[in-house]
């Protein structure tokens, strides 16, 4: 099986996992939640419940609680027919690891899941309850979260107390339950792209003072050290501002430091982050070759569309192109103020 000894794959590439906002999680143990670390209304991403025990007979789910997929119970040799979901795993457990019997499987599994490099990312309004179809809604899933971030911050407290001294890797991104958002998050970006950034700091949102602006990226998608290479290459750049689902940077002067005030969870800019250098340790402003004359070429005004000639044509002052409306089976972009 793909990582045997956890950290490669058999033909030995570097091999990491990175679920992201699951809807259910197979529990090692007996143990689950509490009915206090479960409640329906929405606790938001600093919850940290670790009350765990085993359920009571009222809320085990007819005993079905901890049976795989929601538990390692049910996965030994003969337990299931053909056919059955617990079969299937059944033979592949059998087949790369030799586990027999209950008591094999659990050892076994648990063993070789503290050897692997997995790494979790949810996001910080995923959080739409699972009675409404946003994740499963069966019992023993119910049983360990009311939706998908809770469930994942319960499961990371879960691992915590499965591995002491071993605390999960997680993280969140300030978005709902989106691909493009988990994919650009700064987590996302340095566990599977890693890059030399040992000068650049983010911010959860946007600083609130911005500084003055000295240039915008928005015409194609720029992953984060392109932005880096750019705001680093241009005079008087300290910071930029950075929208991970279009990847646009916006470079600014400010200089940011862990004190600045961001933007608030509420905020219409809440998605937007701050990349920071320390200034106090000098500029680089006179290694820099002389900034480029600026574009001569006409831009485009507000609510119109800089593709309407067929090139792109920048958007006029501090504009950026947003999405518009969905017509001739293809989007249409306007320019708009940026929310931050």
């Amino acid at each position: 099986p793909e990582g045997a000894n956890g950290v490669t794959t058999r033909r030995g590439l570097p091999l990491r996992i990175i679920p992201g906002s699951s809807s259910t999680f197979l529990y090692l143990s007996e143990e689950r939640p509490n009915s206090a670390c479960v409640p329906d209304k929405d606790q938001g991403q600093y919850w940290d419940c670790k009350d765990f025990s085993i359920p009571s007979p009222a809320d085990n789910c007819d005993s079905h609680w901890n049976k795989y997929p929601s538990g390692l119970g049910g996965l030994h040799k003969g337990a299931s027919s053909p056919g059955h979901i617990r079969y299937i795993a059944d033979q592949y457990l059998l087949k790369h690891i030799g586990a027999t019997s209950s008591s094999e499987v659990v050892q076994q599994v648990r063993a070789r899941w503290a050897t692997k490099d997995i790494r979790f990312l949810f996001g910080s309004r995923d959080t739409l309850h699972c009675s409404v179809g946003a994740c499963s809604s069966d019992c023993q899933h119910m049983l360990t979260g009311k939706n998908r971030l809770q469930r994942g911050l319960n499961f990371m407290r879960h691992l915590e107390r499965e591995f002491p001294g071993s605390p999960p890797v997680w993280g969140i991104f300030n978005y709902g339950h989106h691909h493009v958002a988990a994919f650009s998050s700064p987590y996302f970006i340095s566990w599977v792209f890693p890059f030399d950034n040992r000068k650049y700091k983010v911010t959860d949102r946007v600083v609130i003072d911005t500084g003055a602006w000295k240039g915008d990226f928005v015409n194609r998608f720029y992953a984060v050290w392109e932005c880096i290479d750019i705001c680093e290459s241009t005079p008087g750049c300290n910071s930029f501002s950075y929208y991970p689902l279009l990847g646009q940077c916006f470079l600014k002067d400010k200089c940011v430091d862990s004190s600045s005030p961001i933007v608030s969870p509420d905020s219409g800019a809440y998605q937007y982050q701050t990349y920071w250098k320390d200034c106090s340790q000098g500029g680089v402003d006179e290694l820099l070759p002389a900034p480029l004359p600026p574009s001569t070429a006409q831009c485009t005004p507000v609510d119109e569309d800089p593709y309407a000639s067929g090139d792109f044509v920048k958007c006029c002052g501090d504009l950026v192109h947003t999405f518009g409306l969905w017509t001739d089976n293809k989007w249409h972009f306007l320019c708009k103020l940026a929310p931050h």
